[in-house]
């Protein structure tokens, strides 16, 4: 991702915990973290969904709006890690 202004950081924030709060994203992270535990932490199901995105800065806003959901962070960093990418989503304030 090109680095961003400061602006654009704050726009791209307010989005993502915008994004947070939709009923949808909401309701696929309660459905995940009220299933049976199949891998630790759920990691299977969150590398499930972060896998559909095929860039990795989509990953980045998709696993920022999954923990500002209720996302369990430990199976978004397993997640993360086995695709590859670097554990350092943009942080909600």
């Amino acid at each position: 991702m090109d680095v961003l202004t400061e602006d654009q950081k704050s726009a791209l924030l307010a989005a993502i915990k915008e994004f947070s709060k939709d009923p949808d994203v909401i309701a696929v992270v309660k459905n995940i973290e009220n299933s049976p535990q199949t891998t630790q932490d759920h990691y299977g199901r969150y590398l499930g969904l972060l896998s559909e995105q095929t860039k990795q800065p989509q990953r980045l806003i998709l696993s920022s709006a999954l923990l500002g959901a209720g996302a369990n962070k430990a199976g978004i960093d397993s997640a993360l890690r086995v695709i590859g990418d670097p554990v350092n989503w943009l942080t909600l304030v």
